[in-house]
């Protein structure tokens, strides 16, 4: 993920703001500028599963 210019750190940054309700899931993965598949793929490992 660093390879791709996202550290460990914002993505936990941006997890917590979306598990606290501050962010919606969309707004999570624009800030992570990802797209669904990726943010999908991604965030599954950090254990963040869109919830409906």
């Amino acid at each position: 993920m660093i390879k791709n210019g996202l550290s460990f750190e914002f993505i936990e940054l941006a997890r917590s703001a979306y598990q606290q309700g501050t962010i919606t899931y969309g707004k999570m993965l624009e800030s992570l500028m990802l797209s669904y598949e990726d943010g999908k793929d991604i965030l599954s490992q950090h254990n963040v599963y869109f919830e409906v």
